[in-house]
């Protein structure tokens, strides 16, 4: 459905043409979808986010393959790299940090990233 609406419906390339990509010179051919949906024109308000809450609790309780990758939701992820991050900074990989510091000598801007 995914691919339908964000490749086929504007005219995108789709993801497994065997020229996807490349078929129109200079483009990527990405498409979008977006959808809005209020869930208080079907349900009473408030009775979505309880059911989606039920269900984030379910997804919790469930029996993790690896203890140590506990079962998360949708941005759970992202959350715990970011307070991560917050604690020790963003990884920079070797490589990006040489190209920042030769860049940095190159223009005579100090480089910050020691």
């Amino acid at each position: 459905m995914v691919e339908i609406l964000s490749a086929a419906l504007p005219g995108a390339s789709l993801v497994m043409s065997e020229n996807h990509g490349k078929r129109t010179p200079d483009t990527m051919e990405i498409g979008h979808f977006f959808m809005a949906i209020n869930p208080a024109y079907f349900r009473p308000a408030g009775a979505f986010e309880e059911t989606v809450d039920e269900l984030i609790d379910d997804l919790h309780a469930t029996k993790p393959v690896d203890a140590a990758q506990p079962v998360m939701v949708a941005g759970e992820p992202e959350d715990k790299i970011s307070a991560e991050r917050q604690v020790k900074g963003i990884p920079i990989p070797p490589g990006l940090r040489e190209t920042i510091r030769k860049l940095a000598a190159e223009t005579g801007a100090p480089f910050l990233l020691d």
